[in-house]
């Protein structure tokens, strides 16, 4: 509406003043700018296997961290990247484009192992090592990381003088995760080179089709290329209109840390700041018996109450804290329409369900997936759970992965809280 009356009175100066046509408009300049880190830290001392002799095993490593600034930052969680393989130049290179190395590696990959740089007979380009090195994840318990192979595998026990366990095709490009919210800020890889045999110098017991090095008595070299392939930004309640479940546990262990929960939770309620028109909140918690303490509401005093009068004993039902939860947000007198308010559930618990006897794991896990296919969405917070106890949660009863955090302890909660009451950490 103001645009349109300043236009206005622009025509009106305009004839008014008898001017023929204006070259001169308002102008405003909004400065911008942004700080740009790097998400990844990775250690790039180079790895010199030196001088090595044909059938020879060597493995080196190297280590890719979370950076100091994505770990400092709230709004971001997990990094996915691949590392690749590309030729590497020559020091004669980078000094033919006065130590440039960037452009010496666009021209060294663009032009492929052993080219010579322009103009001279100087090598540029290394003779290429790549088909020859294996990246292995070197962190076994992690499951989010994926191995490149080289040629070379290990003969296995059962045929150990078999060459076809060791001549293979390489695989694809290794691959990593590494999740802020799980506490995986690191990943270690293992490089490792079988050194081939040379071209004409080949023993009769090198399996058929298994590569070689053309040359001898040279130098061969590979770049390990990092690249992000993704950045996920941590889940947040980015809805203005959300109905949000606070799902709670009171169950016995908790006893000792009551006093904390209570604090969080009001803390998150604060955070979302409930209004008629904007966020409404209510409340389930569960211990030997779930109990629906609050309908869906945006009265703080209510729910700041409803929050207070929770009193910790008995066994863990986490079953009967979702299942009244997922009723409460399908519920036409309290719920809202869900295009307008969607609906979330945002449950706290510090351990495996143990309620109903013999089901316990089985009905949480039936509620929870009720729920999520009714379009519920589904944080959890693990509270000092042991890794068992947060893989089970993160796994069964969040919505993803993405949506499941892991407190160390009662006393981390309350920063977790707000940080999903701040949409993605902003």
């Amino acid at each position: 509406m103001k645009k349109k009356i300043l236009l206005s009175l622009a025509a009106i100066i305009v004839v008014a003043g008898g001017v023929a046509g204006m070259s001169a408009y308002e102008a405003h300049i909004i400065n911008v700018t942004a700080h740009i880190e790097n998400a990844l830290a990775v250690e790039t001392t180079p790895i010199e296997f030196g001088t090595v002799f044909p059938q020879e095993y060597l493995e080196k490593e190297f280590i890719i961290n979370l950076s100091s600034s994505f770990l400092s930052a709230e709004r971001v969680d997990d990094v996915d990247y691949v590392i690749k393989q590309k030729p590497k130049p020559t020091a004669d290179a980078v000094d033919y484009w006065n130590g440039d190395i960037t452009a010496a590696r666009e021209w060294c990959h663009n032009e492929g192992p052993g080219s010579l740089v322009p103009g001279t007979d100087l090598t540029g380009c290394y003779l290429s090592l790549c088909p020859f090195l294996s990246k292995t994840d070197g962190d076994p318990e992690d499951n989010n990381d994926t191995s490149h192979s080289g040629y070379y595998i290990d003969p296995t026990p059962e045929s150990p003088n078999s060459g076809d366990e060791y001549c293979e095709s390489p695989g694809a490009d290794a691959t990593g995760r590494l999740i802020k919210s799980e506490q995986d800020n690191s990943d270690r890889w293992i490089v490792d080179l079988k050194v081939p045999p040379v071209m004409g110098y080949i023993g009769q017991d090198w399996p058929m089709g298994c590569p070689a090095v053309p040359e001898n008595s040279q130098d061969y070299g590979c770049d390990l290329w990092i690249e992000v392939t993704n950045i996920s930004l941590t889940p947040g309640i980015c809805e203005e209109e959300a109905d949000i479940m606070l799902v709670l546990d009171r169950s016995g262990s908790v006893a000792g840390e009551m006093a904390i929960l209570k604090t969080a939770a009001k803390g998150f309620a604060a955070a979302l700041t409930p209004t008629t028109d904007g966020i409404h909140m209510g409340q389930t918690s569960f211990a030997t018996f779930g109990s629906l303490d609050l309908h869906l509401t945006h009265d703080t005093t209510a729910i700041n109450a409803a929050i207070d009068a929770l009193v910790s004993s008995g066994y863990t039902n986490l079953y009967e804290g979702i299942l009244l939860a997922d009723g409460e947000l399908a519920d036409p007198i309290h719920d809202r329409n869900d295009v307008e308010s969607p609906d979330f559930m945002v449950i706290i618990t510090d351990g495996f369900p143990n309620r109903p006897p013999g089901t316990a794991e089985a009905d949480a896990i039936a509620a929870a997936d009720a729920a999520k296919a009714a379009g519920v969405t589904i944080f959890v917070v693990g509270v000092g759970t042991t890794p068992e106890t947060a893989n089970w949660l993160r796994d069964n009863i969040a919505t993803d992965f993405s949506f499941y955090f892991d407190a160390d302890n009662w006393e981390d909660l309350q920063a977790i809280l707000e940080g999903i009451a701040s949409c993605n950490g902003d």
